[in-house]
């Protein structure tokens, strides 16, 4: 058993050394800062940064309500209502041309904490 797990163990710890980071993981690079330098329009609190944003689907409905799907975590796929007090603003800059949606997950249940609205057309 033992001669097999040093040959494994070789590969395995060998093959991270190949692998590029995942685009944004550098956080130095200009998405990176971007993401870190969302706040909430009305509370100025930060809007975390990207481990808890990502790109996503949202819309307004008829009533003008922001509905977003969360991006990741437990409850990644779950439509959810936004707040208006953590929407930006229409002309916010958005590099990524999709709606992004910062949610902090969590028991009971999670909440938005940002929403920065898709650009036309995203």
């Amino acid at each position: 058993m033992i001669r097999y797990l040093l040959p494994l163990t070789v590969a395995l710890s060998a093959a991270p050394a190949f692998a590029a980071p995942p685009p944004g993981s550098d956080p130095n690079s200009a998405i990176s800062k971007w993401y870190n330098g969302l706040y909430q329009p009305i509370t100025g609190i930060h809007c975390c940064g990207k481990p808890d944003c990502g790109e996503t689907r949202a819309y307004q409905d008829s009533d003008g309500v922001w509905h977003a799907q969360v991006p990741r975590g437990e409850e990644a796929g779950e439509w959810v209502v936004v707040p208006n007090e953590v929407i930006l603003a229409d002309d916010y800059p958005n590099p990524t041309g999709h709606a992004v949606l910062c949610y902090l997950g969590g028991t009971p249940v999670g909440r938005p904490w940002c929403l920065v609205k898709p650009q036309a057309g995203g």
